[in-house]
């Protein structure tokens, strides 16, 4: 696939994904073994470590959980407030994300539970930025449901060759795979070399999905739905 002939909003979805990926391990790595997106891991820890008697460290991964939860939250109320289209509402999430992923770069590692709260709000709001192309439904803050319908669609084309649709929808459901894998190497090299201040780059990234929404989004006054 040539990159000239990638859709907008595809290369828009492929670049929140390595977005999404690149924050996880940037959790895991400068903020205390938390995930960012991944709140299944985050659960999974929280009660570990309640079993343990480790309230303190279980307490760690439960306010990313509540902090997930408030930005989906926030993101239905913006979107009732605002009373605009959605290109309007998508760019303010945008624009809402990398002002809260700069502040959390700017916290010292004292505050790192209030750092993860603000990173796993941001991701959550990340979620209504791109959700779904030609028809199927894509994640950019997680692999496992790109991982598993990658899978899917792959063995369907498997067993019939000749549907060029089945084949379109395994080649992006693997490279969105491909791209959470790829944010999680940039964020581990990133991390390990800036520590907490490698969140700072993300705003570049957010900068470069900025600046593609127009033609991803489309120019309709359509209301946000």
């Amino acid at each position: 696939m040539k990159l000239k002939k990638v859709d907008p909003k595809l290369l828009m979805g492929l670049i929140l994904t390595i977005l999404g990926g690149y924050l996880d391990i940037y959790t895991f790595i400068c903020r205390g073994n938390v995930f960012a997106n991944v709140q299944t891991g985050n659960v999974v820890l929280l009660s570990m470590n309640m079993i343990e008697g480790d309230y303190s460290k279980a307490l760690s991964y439960l306010w990313p959980i509540i902090a997930f939860i408030l930005g989906a939250f926030a993101t239905v109320l913006l979107k009732e407030l605002l009373n605009t289209d959605i290109l309007r509402y998508k760019r303010d999430i945008i624009l809402l994300e990398a002002v809260i992923l700069a502040l959390a770069g700017l916290l010292p590692a004292e505050q790192n539970n209030f750092a993860n709260m603000l990173i796993s709000f941001a991701c959550s709001a990340q979620v209504e930025i791109f959700g779904d192309y030609g028809g199927n439904k894509f994640f950019t803050i997680m692999s496992t449901g790109n991982l598993y319908n990658a899978a899917k669609w792959s063995c369907s084309y498997i067993l019939k060759p000749h549907n060029k649709e089945l084949k379109a929808a395994s080649l992006r459901y693997i490279l969105f795979v491909v791209c959470f894998a790829a944010g999680g190497s940039l964020g581990t090299v990133f991390s390990m070399r800036w520590g907490r201040y490698a969140v700072l780059f993300t705003p570049i990234i957010l900068t470069a999905v900025l600046l593609i929404s127009g033609a991803s989004f489309g120019t309709g006054r359509a209301r946000a739905e």
